[in-house]
């Protein structure tokens, strides 16, 4: 019998016009009429629906269409070399995007993909893709950075390695490739089927760097005043799915012209894309999009009369990619600080949880009241944890 991953390398997967729903099975969320609007709304016949926490933290599911995966993944086969011949390995859950791609990958060049088994380990990762002569993968930055800290060496016949989720730094990526991991760089969202930008394998034979990565040819782009990244092309979703007061309703955030407007700032150099970080609060974490403001709500929700003595900021971690801090004024007994990250992680998602307990004499505000966002941050930057 077929898994449910192995049914994507099927052309009846693909042709099966039913909405396929796909949601972490570790993040909470509230799909209360969902299945109804599923079930009766045409325009979703044919799509596989996403979901991301959103620029407003409200429950939102990204809606694209088979053709708009289908287009995704011809793009990066092109842009990869990819044949029937080559194998790949899918260590990334397929309710992202980025894991779900893989499969889409192989079906379009009639080639072959396996399931990563069992709960990610480098060294496994690794006997893996030697034992199954796996030539393609995708990973995001902290399995890289596992695999660099155990030293791995890379299997001969794996030719490509997409990183995607986070940028790698350009030291861990020049440390892979210098234990043979041919790691490329790539830079998209869900919202673009996958990738907009990946690095070229030729720039195997150069230092990793991060600057610059080449657009696939299937996106236009342009960039708005505020420098918010714009893009189209035939990959792109087909809107969203948003619950507001219980009730579920279809957007479609495009301009006249087709433009969606990204929350990344970029600079573009002729087809190429230099990221230069995301608008407004939110991050990644272990390659999970965040939405710190969302998170902060809730835990000034569960903080009481202690909300006004709270916070929550990210400092840079080497293998998460950021680490979600809860900052508190020294006011707060130890034990009510304990009690509230207890509460707080039991509510999140695993990669939304409490990362560090930082205590400060005062958050810095500005003479309105309001928490002075960088202030708090250079001085988590400034003071390492003891």
């Amino acid at each position: 019998m077929e898994t449910a991953e192995e049914q994507l390398l099927t052309p009846h997967y693909w042709a099966d016009p039913k909405p396929d729903l796909r949601l972490n099975p570790q993040a909470p969320f509230d799909d209360t009429g969902l299945p109804e609007v599923l079930e009766s709304s045409v325009r979703l016949c044919n799509h596989v629906i996403f979901s991301t926490s959103g620029s407003s933290g409200s429950p939102k599911l990204v809606c694209i269409s088979k053709s708009s995966l289908m287009a995704s993944a011809q793009a990066v086969n092109s842009h990869l070399e990819v044949t029937s011949e080559d194998r790949w390995l899918c260590a990334l859950p397929t309710f992202h995007v980025g894991g779900f791609g893989i499969w889409a990958r192989a079906f379009a060049a009639e080639g072959m993909a396996l399931s990563y088994p069992g709960k990610w380990d480098a060294r496994r990762f690794t006997e893996t893709c030697l034992s199954q002569k796996i030539s393609l993968t995708s990973l995001v930055a902290v399995q890289v950075f596992d695999l660099v800290q155990a030293g791995l060496r890379c299997p001969n016949q794996l030719r490509a390695v997409i990183v995607g989720g986070s940028a790698l730094s350009e030291d861990l990526g020049q440390q892979a490739r210098d234990l043979g991991w041919p790691v490329l760089q790539s830079f998209g969202m869900t919202e673009s089927s996958s990738q907009i930008a990946t690095q070229a394998l030729s720039s195997l034979q150069l230092p990793h760097k991060n600057a610059e990565i080449p657009m696939l040819p299937c996106w236009e782009a342009r960039t708005n005043d505020d420098n918010l990244l714009e893009i189209r092309g035939a990959p792109l979703f087909g809107g969203y799915l948003e619950q507001c007061s219980g009730t579920w309703r279809f957007t479609s955030p495009f301009d006249e012209d087709g433009w969606f407007t990204t929350e990344d700032r970029v600079t573009l150099s002729g087809n190429a894309i230099t990221p230069q970080g995301r608008d407004g609060r939110t991050v990644k974490i272990l390659g999970e999009l965040l939405n710190l403001d969302r998170l902060e709500s809730l835990l000034l929700e569960l903080s009481g009369r202690n909300s006004e003595v709270v916070a929550l900021e990210t400092i840079p971690d080497p293998r998460t990619g950021e680490r979600l801090v809860l900052v508190t004024e020294r006011s707060v007994p130890g034990p009510v600080i304990a009690q509230l990250r207890d509460r707080f992680d039991q509510q999140v998602a695993p990669f939304e949880m409490i990362g560090e307990v930082r205590t400060v004499d005062q958050l810095p505000r500005s003479p309105l009241g309001k928490i002075q966002r960088r202030q708090l941050r250079d001085w988590l930057r400034r003071n390492p944890s003891p």
